[in-house]
């Protein structure tokens, strides 16, 4: 039990990015693609 209500916290602690993350529709694989550009632009710079 005391593991659900770990969880539940844990939730309700990061509800607003919960929910920004389902407004913005913005899922990992355009993150991670943004994350792999930017990258390889400083590994070009240096």
């Amino acid at each position: 039990m005391y593991d659900i209500i770990t969880i539940g916290k844990t939730i309700m602690g990061h509800h607003n990015g919960i929910l920004e993350v389902i407004k913005s529709r913005i899922n990992s694989v355009v993150v991670e693609g943004l994350n792999n550009t930017i990258r390889s632009a400083f590994k070009r710079l240096f």
